[in-house]
């Protein structure tokens, strides 16, 4: 499914692009496939990051993990 969005950029860009198309029609898919890509690594680096922080944690010689789960996993108390 495909959505239209408004997307506000600067004058000088929006008149570069003006002028680019104006010269040979460019397609708008490639940067944002790329901002798609971009995210989903994002994503999956916080994802990993995450399961890196909890790897081990059932190891751990704590006993009182529930009550503390927010504070070990989240760094706060």
């Amino acid at each position: 499914m495909s959505v239209k969005l408004p997307v506000v950029i600067p004058e000088n860009l929006a008149l570069r692009t003006r002028a680019t198309v104006a010269r040979e029609p460019v397609p708008m898919g490639p940067p944002f496939r790329g901002l798609e890509r971009r995210a989903n690594q994002d994503r999956q680096q916080a994802n990993q990051a995450f399961l890196d922080a909890i790897t081990g944690i059932s190891d751990s010689p704590e006993t009182d993990l529930s009550t503390r789960v927010d504070e070990i996993l989240y760094g706060g108390k």
